[in-house]
């Protein structure tokens, strides 16, 4: 399909290929789509149509290619200003873009001239390999073409698309809408760097795995720690666990009540027993509290020595259960943090501002605290990304 390609009257000559890492390649699915001229009726070019594979390739090499620094840590202002190098690239190209426009959609030519500087629309797709010719760096913007039914369902279900934009029909727009918020899961990741108040770290890392029995959805019940602190933070944490326990919620000295129902009960004992089942180690084993005969009160549990893939790190235990793993410096804690698919609220434990706004810009959550956590005023948004309150 790459040896094809579509050709204007005015010479402008385009490949016919999905566009994918600032390239041209061929499909993986055996269809085309024949691209009509509608004031000939003639037939310009059978263009490729993208398979389920073709978008996942698409989207994974778009979400490696915006996780690099170079688009992470871009400012408002740089994004802003490659917008305006896009509008410069569309101006030099006008020509081509408007006999494109006018070839494709049957556009006046001079109401395509008159247009081409003035917006871009996702769909007018020939922009992209002029602005290709001179790349920054690495392209987060892939190109892939599909009739609908098939790719585009897909598109709309993707777990790594966080945000789907339709141009068409009312009928297929009706399916997609539905204004709604989600309060989902949690599982937010609570990092502690060497620099930090280890005291103040390690009470603000209990609280907010055993508040409310750990059933709450801005829980930080991953905690990741820097190797250089990690033994002196694990035994400070320890200690400040130790002194609260598990009792009747009516009891005034209790700081840690039973857990909703039965079932749930059952959920969470049912994750510890996998936490070992794993291979982490439990410097305190959340067994039922030994008090209590009946009823659905367990002990807080921390595990130790885990590893990312465990379901006892990923999934949303939603108890008082903390996995705590040790990482080397900035760019580990931030990829751990964003090795999930929650991202409600983090927190940061960090004295040096400059490295807490670096960490902060970096982790994906729609909440980050620093040196807190679970804090909350009015006048602030509350939300999270991924699979948390989609608004």
């Amino acid at each position: 399909m790459l040896s094809k390609a579509v050709k204007s009257p005015s010479g402008s000559v385009w490949p016919v290929g999905l566009f994918i890492n600032n390239e041209f390649v061929k499909s993986n699915n055996t269809r085309n789509l024949a691209v009509v001229n509608p004031a000939t009726e003639e037939e310009i070019a059978q263009i490729a149509l993208a398979s389920e594979k073709d978008l996942d390739e698409a989207v994974q090499d778009a979400v490696e290619a915006f996780s690099t620094p170079d688009w992470r840590i871009l400012s408002e202002t740089d994004r802003g200003k490659l917008m305006f190098r896009l509008a410069d690239l569309m101006e030099e190209n006008c020509s081509s873009l408007a006999s494109a426009e006018s070839l494709n959609a049957g556009k006046i030519l001079w109401a395509s001239y008159r247009h081409c500087p003035q917006k871009l629309h996702l769909s007018q797709s020939y922009v992209w390999p002029h602005w290709s010719r001179k790349p920054v760096f690495r392209p987060v913007v892939n190109i892939i073409n599909e009739s609908g039914p098939v790719v585009g369902a897909a598109m709309a279900t993707h777990t790594q698309i966080s945000k789907v934009s339709f141009t068409g029909s009312t009928r297929v727009g009706k399916e997609l809408m539905k204004k709604l918020t989600l309060e989902t899961g949690g599982q937010s990741a609570l990092i502690v760097f060497e620099d930090s108040n280890l005291d103040l770290a390690a009470q603000r890392a209990h609280l907010v795995f055993t508040f409310n029995q750990g059933e709450l959805c801005t829980s930080t019940t991953r905690i990741l720690v820097q190797d250089t602190i990690f033994d002196r933070f694990l035994d400070a944490l320890k200690s400040v666990t130790l002194k609260y326990h598990a009792g009747q919620p009516f009891e005034e000295e209790t700081c840690l009540g039973p857990l909703v129902s039965k079932a749930h009960f059952d959920r969470v004992r049912e994750y510890v027993r996998l936490g070992k089942e794993e291979g982490t180690k439990d410097i305190l084993d959340g067994c039922m509290s030994p008090e209590f005969k009946k009823g659905c009160s367990v002990s807080p549990s921390i595990f130790v020595n885990g590893r990312p893939s465990m379901r006892v790190y990923r999934d949303d235990v939603f108890g008082p259960c903390a996995v705590v793993l040790q990482f080397k410096d900035g760019d580990e804690a931030v990829r751990l943090a964003n090795d999930s698919v929650y991202g409600l609220g983090s927190a940061l434990f960090i004295e040096t501002i400059s490295r807490a706004h670096n960490v902060a810009r970096r982790t994906e959550a729609g909440m980050v605290w620093v040196n807190s956590s679970n804090d909350s005023d009015f006048r602030v948004p509350f939300g999270g990304v991924k699979y948390f309150w989609h608004r």
